[in-house]
């Protein structure tokens, strides 16, 4: 059986290798930040958007509260929500809560180690799963 795990992380390795080897080479040094999205990143920004000045959660939060019926009736009975950017998974509640019994969660983020257990909505545990292997599972990555 093939060692996924192993796969993603070598992949990763060589991946993050050759970005900090070109973006420093560069006159203007750069990091993608896609780097910086470990699990500390992530609780950071989940307090930034907690902030007064940051508006952005709080308008999404509201469109989706409005729009929870339309969300039901586009989407179906038995969909699957995959989520880029899942992060703590604040807003999933809610797009989750309108779903007419959905089939499945594939949670994506940067920052894997942040999808833990405890951040998953509440769903089967087989239905809810880690979305980078899901998708390389797939052949997709």
């Amino acid at each position: 059986m093939h060692d996924l795990t192993a796969t993603l992380f070598d992949s990763n390795h060589n991946l993050f290798r050759s970005d900090v080897v070109e973006g420093l080479s560069r006159l203007q040094k750069i990091i993608p930040c896609r780097w910086l999205y470990d699990e500390r990143g992530s609780e950071l920004f989940e307090e930034i958007t907690r902030l007064e000045e940051y508006y952005p959660t709080r308008a999404e939060t509201a469109i989706l509260q409005l729009r929870q019926p339309e969300l039901r009736q586009l989407a179906g009975p038995g969909a699957v929500l995959i989520e880029y950017g899942a992060g703590a998974g604040v807003k999933t509640e809610l797009v989750l809560g309108a779903l007419a019994e959905p089939r499945g969660y594939v949670p994506i983020d940067l920052a894997h180690e942040y999808l833990a257990p405890g951040n998953a909505p509440a769903l089967p545990e087989a239905a809810c799963c880690e979305g980078l292997r899901w998708l390389s599972w797939l052949g997709m990555l």
